[in-house]
């Protein structure tokens, strides 16, 4: 006898009671499930694989390991790699405001020169980038104990951060599994989101009030409000880079005003 075969007489009765007392409504799950069985000697073993990798990747754990992955590789080596020029910047800068209060070009050992006198005032204030990347690093150095590697680390967390609102983010844009899997997956592949999530300067900062914002606002348009949350990343966004703030909001602006409301219109 075929394998698989032996139960088919008893399920075929079944079906026909079934659907003679009930109705046609349940005469097709008994058919299905005879079809499964059917199949099961010579494919039970290749539909478990295939039903066991298709969860994986439909569940979170997958995205837990996408951050695990990302964490690994944005925090491996971050104390055995030295600081380039900008990253110099910024630890010198907040050390003087240790000393000083106000982030200085020259603290009476070390001179930040850019190439033009503007950058600062008379008495070396630097004034050439906004002050939040500088005063997080004063505090970080006061905390560890002048540790460099320490405040690499938290500049390297803040931007990690980013993760849970491109996550949140990607949920709001599409119910769909398969996209938020694709958009992380996607974001884990990034290259330059990874590099910059390593530097001690004001792009780990910037990668995080973005997705803070993109997330408030597609929060906002579901009809969810948090504007306390946009309110104060805005600001912290400002401060940590003028034009990178500028832009994106004046970019969300035209978005709303010109694609949205404009285009309904239309």
């Amino acid at each position: 006898m075929e394998p698989g075969s032996y139960g088919r007489p008893l399920l075929r009765n079944l079906t026909s009671f079934l659907s003679f007392t009930v109705g046609n409504h349940f005469y097709e799950v008994p058919f299905r499930f005879e079809e499964r069985l059917k199949n099961t000697h010579f494919y039970s073993l290749e539909m478990c694989l295939q039903l066991s990798i298709r969860e994986f990747f439909k569940t979170k754990r997958y995205i837990l390991l996408l951050f695990i992955a990302i964490a690994f590789l944005v925090f491996k080596g971050l104390n055995f790699v030295p600081l380039w020029a900008d990253e110099a910047d910024v630890v010198i800068f907040g050390r003087s405001i240790l000393q000083f209060g106000v982030p200085k070009a020259f603290d009476g050992l070390n001179w930040v020169h850019a190439g033009h006198t503007a950058l600062q005032t008379a008495d070396t204030t630097w004034i050439y980038h906004p002050w939040l990347p500088h005063y997080l690093t004063a505090l970080c150095l006061l905390l560890f104990k002048g540790s460099i590697p320490a405040v690499k680390i938290v500049f390297a967390f803040l931007g990690l951060c980013s993760f849970f609102f491109f996550y949140k983010s990607a949920k709001i844009i599409s119910n769909k599994s398969s996209f938020v899997l694709l958009f992380l997956t996607l974001l884990f592949l990034n290259a330059s989101f990874l590099v910059y999530l390593r530097q001690l300067r004001y792009y780990p900062l910037n990668i995080l009030f973005t997705s803070i914002l993109f997330f408030c606002y597609l929060s906002y348009l579901k009809g969810e409000k948090y504007y306390l949350l946009g309110g104060i990343s805005t600001v912290l966004f400002f401060f940590s880079n003028y034009l990178s703030c500028l832009s994106f909001v004046f970019s969300i602006v035209l978005y709303h005003i010109f694609i949205l409301r404009w285009g309904k219109k239309v």
